[in-house]
């Protein structure tokens, strides 16, 4: 008898107890928005990012989050849990990771929101890059749980690569260098 009540009580809490899993979203800037696309720049109204990159997406289950956008720093409570991906930028700015992205600890009964930004750079991560960028923030109402189909990414907005100021620094300190090293061998 006290076997049975300890095994119901125990059944009971277990079932109580919310699942999480992972939730997937289809990574293809391409084919959202209805195929209007979201496609990745170097420099506004520049032409369209090619070849390879490495691209992530940061993200927060949930949503009242922030949208760092304004910098090119993500704010401490964003997740970069999700893979990052070495991958090539098609067709004028477009990126397509297949077949899916997970996002980690996802709950498995889906119905929450999601909050992502998708993070694209040239380094190893995203903090020691030197040209970096990320989207602002979209939310997805809920994401693709088990055997779904992923989710598409509609809320995405294309925008641009900047690379950080100190590229342009030291770009320009080379130049005076430069241009210093020629004028003074140039007046012997």
């Amino acid at each position: 008898m006290k076997r049975t009540l300890i095994a119901s009580i125990l059944g009971i809490a277990a079932s109580v107890v919310s699942s999480y899993g992972n939730g997937f979203i289809w990574f293809n800037t391409y084919v959202v928005n209805n195929y209007h696309g979201a496609p990745v720049t170097y420099y506004p109204g520049s032409s369209p990012v090619s070849g390879l990159w490495n691209v992530q997406m940061a993200y927060y289950v949930g949503t009242g989050i922030t949208d760092p956008s304004s910098s090119n720093s993500l704010l401490s409570n964003w997740n970069l849990d999700g893979a990052v991906v070495n991958t090539t930028f098609f067709d004028k700015g477009y990126v397509a990771v297949s077949p899916s992205y997970s996002i980690p600890a996802y709950p498995s009964t889906g119905g929450v929101p999601v909050e992502l930004e998708m993070l694209v750079f040239n380094g190893v991560s995203y903090a020691g890059s030197t040209i970096r960028a990320h989207s602002a923030a979209f939310t997805l109402p809920s994401i693709a749980v088990g055997v779904e189909l992923p989710t598409t990414m509609n809320g995405l907005v294309g925008f641009s690569l900047i690379p950080e100021p100190s590229t342009f620094a030291l770009a320009g300190l080379g130049a005076a260098g430069w241009l210093s090293f020629r004028r003074r061998n140039g007046a012997r």
